[in-house]
């Protein structure tokens, strides 16, 4: 069987064991500081409708997602905010063994396309999508899950523009 990608949402209770599984295999060890990441836990509250004015939206990459055992490879999260009408992709995580696959890229367009659709369920345009990513004038490559350097290149290479803010997370 090919790569499967699934949306996780509340009713599909049945990728909830990929999820979990994604999420303490390939997310945890791609964010290991717990100040730059989200629990488990928030995304599971999230999901079912305890975040006014938010939706999240989670993409699990892999094998036999619905499976006892699935096997996962990349876990992408996006927040969809209902005033404002535009979309963060918050995190991009692809295990180790298959990084190189086009998997992240597949996660992002992917959110990217889901935020549309939440828009339009909305009966709204999205108006933009973000990502954040630390300045790389102030955080170096060994401070960062991702080098910030690289992450410009790469969502640029992807259609993405820079706008230049004075942005680091803060610890």
């Amino acid at each position: 069987m090919g790569l499967q990608l699934a949306n996780v949402t509340r009713d599909r209770k049945d990728l909830f064991n990929a999820l979990a599984k994604a999420y303490t295999e390939i997310y945890t060890p791609a964010f290991p500081d717990d100040n730059e990441r989200e629990s488990l836990e928030k995304m599971h509250r999230v999901l079912n409708g305890e975040t006014p004015g938010v939706d999240i939206i989670i993409n699990v990459a892999g094998e036999n997602l619905t499976s006892a055992d699935p096997i996962v490879k990349g876990i992408g999260v996006a927040y969809y905010y209902h005033p404002q009408n535009v979309g963060l992709l918050a995190y991009n995580a692809v295990s180790p063994e298959s990084k190189g696959e086009g998997i992240g890229k597949t996660l992002v367009h992917s959110r990217i396309e889901s935020l549309k659709q939440m828009a339009a369920s909305k009966h709204s345009k999205l108006r933009a999508v973000f990502v954040d990513c630390n300045n790389p004038n102030k955080v170096d490559a060994q401070h960062d899950s991702m080098d910030p350097t690289t992450r410009i290149k790469v969502f640029t290479s992807w259609g993405a523009r820079e706008i230049p803010l004075n942005y680091s997370h803060s610890k």
